[in-house]
């Protein structure tokens, strides 16, 4: 069983069959992070810190039987600020499972980078982001972080690190568009075997916020008239069900926060801090009003299959 900072036992209904089909998770760490991005969920609604042991992560992940794939994304945290971090890598580098790790690689200096090149293991992808080719533009989001620091602790860890499974991640903005076609981004991807390009929704429509410059690019009409239309169904009428199309249900996915509880979605956290009876049965019966106006990666994946979420 999963736990709560206080001690106590989570009562989950069916749990241990609900744990039997889960097959991918993400860990938070910590809860808190060295930066202060302005459309983070954490700036948003924080919540709250706690560092669980490595014992706990180990038996935590070890509890899940077909499990194949773990995320350790911070969707609040930076997971570089777990002091434990090491034993954790060192443990994932011991099993079969297909591992990510995101880091803003902000902290520390190259030593310790250096350090964790080496344990670093084959079956973990890690993840080095930037906004921008320049200080301005990185500096823009990634406010507590420079840009110069960003790279010299990623070089460093790739100078010792075996693999080729690493990753530059730029996020795009409207303001950063062109930079992200340079020769600059360029010259800074050719020190790393991947790429990975973010384009992600209009975060100042999902958190009310009105600087248009924090705006990503615009999602479709289709994508609109979807949330519009689930919300309204919901406003009219809660006893009628839309259709909805969870990635965490296709995932066999949970979410564990640094509190150890869980939930379907970090999303979903945000808003439930301590919510913890849910199953899959719960999201398809539509008892969870939070997923019925989803607007992350779940009704954006929707609108690409072109699936009706309206009955």
């Amino acid at each position: 069983m999963l736990k709560i900072v206080e001690g106590k036992t989570i009562p989950l209904p069916n749990f241990e069959e609900h744990i039997k089909s889960i097959e991918e998770i993400e860990i938070e760490l910590t809860g808190t992070c060295n930066l202060d991005c302005p459309i983070c969920l954490r700036t948003i609604n924080h919540p709250g810190k706690n560092k669980l042991s490595v014992d706990f992560w180990i038996d935590t992940i070890k509890s899940f039987p077909n499990l194949k794939r773990i995320c350790i994304a911070g969707s609040y945290s930076e997971p570089t600020l777990y002091k434990g971090l090491f034993d954790i890598i060192k443990y994932l580098g011991t099993t079969d499972l297909q591992c990510e790790f995101y880091t803003n690689s902000s902290l520390y200096d190259k030593d310790y980078w250096r350090e964790l090149g080496k344990i670093f293991p084959e079956n973990i992808k890690i993840y080095f982001t930037i906004c921008g080719t320049t200080e301005e533009l990185h500096q823009k989001y990634r406010r507590g972080s420079t840009l110069k620091k960003v790279l010299e602790n990623a070089y460093a860890f790739l100078e010792t690190y075996k693999y080729k499974n690493d990753y530059l991640q730029y996020i795009k903005f409207s303001w950063n568009l062109k930079d992200s076609k340079s020769s600059e981004y360029f010259n800074i991807l050719d020190n790393f075997h991947n790429e990975e390009m973010i384009e992600s929704i209009p975060y100042n429509e999902r958190f009310s916020i009105d600087n248009e410059e924090y705006n990503m690019i615009s999602h479709s009409d289709a994508f609109l008239k979807i949330k519009e239309n689930t919300l309204k169904l919901f406003e009219e009428d809660s006893t009628k069900k839309p259709n909805i199309y969870c990635k965490s249900i296709e995932n066999k996915f949970l979410y564990i926060d640094q509190y150890g509880v869980s939930h379907p979605c970090f999303i979903f956290a945000k808003e439930h801090k301590f919510y913890n009876q849910f199953t899959f049965n719960d999201i398809n019966e539509n008892k969870l009003k939070s997923c019925w106006g989803c607007d992350t990666s779940c009704v954006s994946k929707l609108n690409r299959l072109k699936i009706d979420r309206m009955e």
